[in-house]
């Protein structure tokens, strides 16, 4: 396909795409939205690749040393905070036709391969 990697700062691409500079990039869904990335392509291709993550990380002496009570609040948290995100993870798979029925952008969604057969 003659496709030539290219590493760009995240503050970068904006500029690069608008110029013709690279052709393409590779962003979830919500760095496409917050750096308007809508405004300088045509097209967007969502292939389900992307899995963000979020880790919440401790020390583990600093954990053992904190009360029972803490790291069960603690852990409620990081259990609701992770439904919540896989929550809006998949209403923002949504986002992409409405923002290209309002931007005149082409939303290509592709299928997993066992939804082919």
């Amino acid at each position: 396909m003659g496709a030539a990697p290219t590493f760009l700062g995240v503050g970068d691409v904006y500029l690069a795409l608008q110029r013709g500079t690279v052709e393409a990039t590779m962003a979830g869904l919500t760095n496409i939205w917050d750096r308007k990335f809508y405004e300088v392509t045509k097209y967007v291709s969502l292939v389900d690749f992307l899995y963000g993550t979020m880790p919440v990380l401790m020390n583990k002496k600093k954990w053992d040393g904190l009360p029972t009570d803490i790291q069960k609040m603690m852990m409620e948290a990081a259990q609701e905070a992770q439904a919540w995100g896989r929550k809006e993870a998949r209403r923002m798979q949504m986002e992409p036709s409405k923002i290209s029925r309002r931007k005149g952008w082409r939303c290509i969604r592709f299928q997993k391969e066992k939804e082919l057969k």
